[in-house]
């Protein structure tokens, strides 16, 4: 209970250091038979590991004996196999009770989970390089490796995570559970190729089979029988990776299940070191939207485009689908003078559009936005014509 304990009071203490400790977990198999951790000294000094702990959360406690010698490694072999293939926290506690080092893996933290292959053995999660530590967060320290080199100097690629190219859009719980579908944006000003590329889960390893381009600031729309039949669902985890295993983008909904897809809005946005729903942006810049493939997330939809016939000669309301960032055009013929405005169901004031006179035809535009500029919420809204005459109204229906 005692180790417990201190993990906690010092926990939150190593994750404000910046700097690597002198011992670090530097490789781990969280997939292979039997399981193993290597630990790497940064220093050039021996250090005697007698009496320290190797703990996967939240309770398996090991401890070690002997010493690891100066920019060496010491090899941890589990007698049984304790390490989630999904998703676990490992620490490194020494003798007083610090934490000197935890790597958070998988649906448990932003180090990606190693890869299980059944033709060749199970890839390792390593630092890019031994003792490589940029920050406490272990996304752009860790990547997959599909040579582990316990013992021995790591060579794994790097995991730069700019998203250059990202996972845009997915649909991980659809009718068909082996049949997903993945949306991927390119974020930059030139077409990208993306034939070579991978698609993991945590489980599987697939790659983007056939040769396919996408367009600059454009969309590429695959499903599972373009990438292997991943099923996403398994792990609540996409990983994307470039041929030679760099990887580029991630992001995690672990305990959540989308009621149409997840998408990124704007698109292409971060965090693209996510691994669950809170990590990855859920409910800030991560979604559950209708399903928006190959057009811009966020996009809004009124639910049909409405005509109404039985507005008198002269009025005519129109409110076709939407484009952009969405917004609702309204085109008004009748000449005078006439307000136009958004109010929600009980009675207030969402947005001026219009008031005024015109005497010839023109077309209005709501941007969705209230009138502090902030996009209003999904919803039934009312949109209210009012001339000289009489009063008019066209309910909507906003889905983000």
């Amino acid at each position: 209970m005692r180790i417990v304990f201190l993990v906690l009071v010092s926990l939150s203490a190593a994750a404000l250091t910046a700097q690597a400790p002198a011992v670090v977990i530097n490789e781990f198999a969280a997939k292979a038979n039997p399981e193993w951790i290597e630990l790497y000294n940064t220093t050039s000094a021996a250090v005697d590991l007698t009496g320290w702990a190797l703990i996967d959360m939240p309770s398996d406690t090991n401890i070690l004996s002997g010493s690891i010698p100066g920019n060496g490694y010491y090899l941890f072999t589990f007698s049984t196999n304790n390490l989630s293939n999904d998703g676990d926290v490992i620490l490194l506690i020494n003798t007083s009770g610090d934490t000197l080092d935890y790597i958070g893996y998988g649906y448990s933290g932003p180090a990606p989970v190693g890869i299980y292959n059944s033709n060749n053995p199970a890839w390792s999660t390593a630092r890019i390089t031994d003792g490589y530590y940029t920050s406490p967060n272990n996304a752009m320290d860790f990547n997959v490796d599909g040579t582990p080199t316990p013992n021995a100097a790591n060579d794994a690629s790097p995991a730069p995570l700019n998203a250059l190219v990202c996972v845009n859009e997915i649909d991980p719980y659809g009718e068909n559970p082996t049949f997903d579908s993945v949306e991927f944006y390119n974020s930059t000003s030139s077409p990208v190729a993306v034939g070579g590329w991978f698609l993991s889960d945590g489980d599987d390893f697939m790659p983007i089979t056939g040769y396919y381009v996408i367009p600059a600031y454009g969309y590429l729309v695959l499903d599972s029988t373009d990438f292997g039949g991943i099923n996403f669902s398994n792990v609540d985890l996409c990983y994307l990776f470039m041929p030679d295993t760099q990887r580029v983008d991630q992001l995690g909904w672990y305990n959540e299940y989308n009621d149409s897809t997840f998408q990124r809005v704007p698109d292409g946005a971060g965090p693209h070191d996510g691994y669950n729903w809170a990590s990855s942006g859920g409910g800030i810049s991560l979604f559950d939207k209708a399903e928006t493939w190959g057009e811009t997330n966020g996009t809004v939809h009124v639910v049909e485009e409405v005509q109404s016939p039985s507005l008198p000669e002269g009025y005519l309301l129109y409110c076709p689908s939407l484009s952009g960032k969405g917004g609702i055009s309204i085109f008004y013929n009748a000449p005078g003078s006439f307000t136009l405005a958004i109010y929600s169901l009980d009675g207030r004031l969402v947005r001026d559009i219009y008031s005024g006179r015109t005497d010839d035809i023109r077309t209005y535009f709501w941007d969705l936005t209230d009138g502090s500029g902030a996009y209003v919420a999904q919803g039934n809204y009312i949109l209210m014509l009012s001339d000289e005459t009489q009063k008019l109204s066209l309910k909507l229906k906003v889905i983000y």
